[in-house]
């Protein structure tokens, strides 16, 4: 009985080993995880930030397509009485 006892704890201290070793690895990966998260933040911001400046660049297109047709509407009136 004795020795299930010896066996029993010296299996709990590996176990105990083996759960101390993975620690320093668990705040490691904790580490960069926040790190990625501080990332992934600040790149969703910038990609907000993209999206606005291209509905504004799409709208200004949209604009100038417009301009540009009255434009060739003007001219061909001009072209037409010469």
């Amino acid at each position: 009985m004795l020795s299930q006892f010896r066996m029993l704890g010296e299996s709990l201290s590996a176990v105990h080993e083996d759960v101390n070793s993975l620690k320093p690895r668990f705040d490691k990966l904790e580490l960069k995880v926040d790190v990625l998260e501080s990332a992934v933040r600040s790149q969703a911001e910038t990609l907000r930030s993209h999206s606005e400046d291209l509905r504004t660049i799409k709208s200004d297109v949209a604009e100038i397509k417009t301009d540009l047709k009255n434009y060739s509407q003007r001219l061909e009136v001009v072209e037409a009485k010469v």
